[in-house]
This record gives C-alpha cells, sequence and structure tokens, in this order.
C-alpha cells in the first residue's frame, strides 16, 4: 500500500516521470530474467520503479529542463538519489536493499558517478542505471532522443570507457534488442509497423506487426513479419527509420493487444 502510494504521488507530480519509472522497472526486469543475474526480482524491480522518486521533491521547471542545467541546477540535479533513498527509508514496508540501489543508480565503478563517486557498485545498482539510461536515450527525456542504433553505440561507449561493466552492457543490448517491444518503425517498403517482439539472434530484424500501408491506410489486423525470416511474399522488407509515435499519433498498444502470439 505505501508503495502504491508513492506511485500516485509520482504519477501526479509529473507523467513522464511516471512513464519513465515503469519503462526502467519493466526493463530491468526483462535484462534480469533474459540473462538469469539477479535472484530477487522483486527487489530489483522494486527499485527500478522507484529509482527517480527523489525528483519529486525537485522544482517542476528544473525537471522540464533538457541540458543546458547551471552549475547550482546541476549539483541540485545530483541529489535526487539521496532524495530518493531518504523518502523511501520514510516508508513502511521497503525494504532497505531498496533504498541502497535507489542510492547508488547513479554510481560509476570508475569513480565518475554520484553522490558519493562510489567504485563499488551492486549487480543490482548497474542494471538499473544502465536500463535509466538505455531509456532516457530512447525517449529524450533528458536529452534529444537518440536513434535506437545510436543508443546501443552510447552504451558501448560507457562500457568501453570503463564506467559500467562492459560484460553487463553486452548482455543488457542482448536482452532489449535494437528495437524494443513497442517501437514504431517505417520500412523500406513504405509501409509502418510497430515492433511485437525482440529477435536475440539478429538484433536488427525483430518481428514487426504492419500497422500502415505505403499509400497511408491503416491495417489493425495487419501481418505480423519476422524480418530475418525472408521475403516470403517476395517482398523483403527492412528498418529504415523509427519513428515518435506521438508525432505520428501512433499508440503502439492498439496493435500489441491485437498479436497475443506475437510474443511467444
Amino acid at each position: 500500500p505505501e508503495a502504491n502510494l508513492l506511485l500516485m504521488q509520482m504519477r501526479r507530480f509529473q507523467k513522464e516521470l511516471f512513464t519513465h519509472a515503469v519503462n526502467v522497472c519493466v526493463l530491468s526486469l526483462v535484462v534480469a530474467t533474459a540473462e538469469g543475474l539477479v535472484e530477487d526480482t522483486a527487489t530489483l524491480g522494486m527499485a527500478a520503479l522507484f529509482h527517480d522518486i527523489g525528483e519529486t521533491r525537485l522544482p517542476r521547471s528544473l525537471l522540464r529542463k533538457i541540458n543546458n542545467f547551471t552549475e547550482a541546477e546541476a549539483s541540485l540535479m545530483k541529489q535526487h538519489p539521496a532524495l530518493g533513498a531518504a523518502l523511501l527509508g520514510q516508508t513502511a514496508g521497503i525494504d532497505s536493499l531498496v533504498q541502497r540501489i535507489v542510492l547508488a543508480h547513479h554510481e560509476r565503478i570508475d569513480g565518475s558517478g554520484y553522490p558519493a563517486g562510489a567504485t563499488e557498485v551492486s549487480l543490482y545498482s548497474q542494471i538499473v542505471a544502465l536500463t535509466d539510461s538505455y531509456d532516457d536515450m530512447l525517449s529524450g527525456r533528458n536529452q534529444a532522443a537518440l536513434q535506437p542504433t545510436d543508443v546501443l553505440r552510447q552504451l558501448y561507449l560507457q562500457g568501453n570507457s570503463g564506467s559500467v561493466n562492459r560484460d553487463l552492457v553486452e548482455r543488457v543490448i542482448r536482452s532489449l534488442g535494437v528495437y524494443p517491444i513497442g517501437s514504431v518503425v517505417e520500412l523500406n517498403t513504405g509501409e509502418r509497423g510497430v515492433v511485437v517482439a525482440t529477435n536475440r539472434a539478429a538484433a536488427l530484424k525483430p518481428v514487426v506487426r504492419v500497422i500502415m500501408t505505403r499509400n497511408g491506410l491503416v491495417q489493425f489486423n495487419g501481418p505480423i513479419v519476422g524480418l530475418a525470416d525472408g521475403a516470403k511474399d517476395a517482398i523483403e522488407r527492412r528498418i529504415v527509420a523509427v519513428l515518435n509515435p506521438v508525432k505520428e499519433r501512433i499508440d503502439p498498444l492498439v496493435f500489441m493487444r491485437l498479436a497475443p502470439g506475437a510474443l511467444g
């Protein structure tokens, strides 16, 4: 019950913060489950869900800014892990491990993170850190949104720099794929589609439901195509762009609900 109240508080404070929290929770659990990384997935999920709860103690105007923080604003933003851990510590029923994960989700193993500049960072915190960064870059929450391939390039750079565990970066990428489920994409045929399943063997070729013809006709029951399966209908499809669903006025969930077998 206490956790539900915090979640409601986050949603009232800022819808984007709530959406990001849910995304990071789901992504963290996908990675942990697919790779068998942790035993306590409930604790990981709770920590991922509330990793940015401390931002509810910051001015909304600060959260609306994209980059270009003043030195004082950047310093204030860096307080949100500690603020979040303190808030969770005052909430009944929240395990202390959740607090520690939240506190350290911006720490980096080379000591370049914050708030303490720690080098000993738990696997739980590292998973949340990577999925947090992944969703931020993909959604454009704190910067201009990047294409999925550019997101992966940035994650690889983090691994190569030594700030995060390189092996963990590779496992995160293997789990989430280049095009996450729910991505709205444009195909070389001029069609548009929604990714309904990733392909661990061929990250650039997920399973896509075609939702719009090249002539702009919406298909609510369009074909589901595995881009790695070959051209069964003499049309070789590949992804050429990732689209912003908000700008395109497309709700991916509407089309994903019509594909119950696509994820199996």
